[in-house]
């Protein structure tokens, strides 16, 4: 997937006066309505999916920044937009901040590893303060298009960068879950995570000691496997959002979260 190609230059909208958190989602359904690929789903539909993204938790992770995002069977191709709102605007932030910049993602809904290698490369882009301010301060939407794009394609981490970051996986047998794990994820700044499934993560899994006297008997095509590098400091965050997305962590017995301490991390997991 080319993540170039999926942001859309008429869906950018700079200097917007937005007034609510509502507010915002249906400016974001107003630009993306019409868009290819969107299956001719309507304002009120995509305003609808996006909210209902939200009641899961807000995509607003701190810093002024929210990266609103659904996932839709009609939807065929990815569709990535940007609003930017000088006053900023309420929207139940981790931080409890107002968000000045939005840019979101509308997604087919089978997608679910390219969903999150986009969110992630977007994560990591929107992590750097430099760049936060650059697409601020667009004043045209010409301007924001070309920054994004720039920025975007210059993704990848600076060569011999090393961060210090713990190992968090994540183990279930209900594919239900998967998803709402991913989306604790992805809604951390800086995670760079990766999904296994099937056989490739059974394989995986009976290569690793702690798994492997036991895992045998369990069907290959059940297996998830979700690994995530997370900045050290949020993994206590990371656990926690997990948690409230898919209930207490105690209580399951289909799933199961390790974290492991990583003494040397440098690269990433996103293509």
């Amino acid at each position: 997937m080319d993540f170039l190609q999926a942001i859309r230059p008429e869906c950018l909208k700079v200097q917007a006066v937005i007034g609510s958190s509502q507010e915002l989602l249906e400016c974001i359904a107003r630009l993306a309505a019409g868009q290819p690929g969107l299956g001719g789903l309507s304002e009120e539909a995509l305003a609808t999916a996006l909210a209902a993204r939200e009641e899961m938790g807000s995509t607003g992770f701190g810093d002024g920044i929210a990266i609103p995002h659904c996932r839709l069977p009609e939807v065929t191709e990815f569709c990535v937009g940007a609003v930017t709102i000088p006053n900023g605007v309420e929207f139940s932030a981790l931080d409890d901040k107002p968000v000045h910049l939005a840019v979101f993602i509308i997604a087919p809904d089978t997608a679910s590893n390219e969903h999150i290698h986009l969110l992630s490369a977007l994560s990591r882009m929107l992590g750097q303060p430099a760049v936060v301010r650059e697409l601020l301060a667009a004043d045209t939407t010409e301007a924001l298009y070309e920054s994004m794009q720039r920025h975007l394609a210059d993704r990848e981490a600076p060569e011999g960068a090393q961060r210090e970051c713990n190992l968090l996986t994540v183990v279930t047998d209900n594919t239900d879950l998967v998803t709402p794990v991913l989306q604790a994820l992805v809604s951390l700044k800086g995670v760079d995570t990766v999904v296994l499934d099937g056989k490739q993560a059974s394989a995986h899994l009976r290569r690793v000691p702690m798994f492997s006297s036991f895992w045998s008997d369990c069907g290959d095509d059940t297996i998830k496997v979700i690994q995530a590098v997370v900045p050290r400091g949020l993994c206590n965050e990371a656990v926690r959002r997990i948690g409230n997305d898919v209930g207490d962590l105690t209580g399951h017995r289909d799933l199961l979260v390790t974290v492991q301490e990583l003494a040397y991390c440098v690269g990433s997991l996103s293509k």
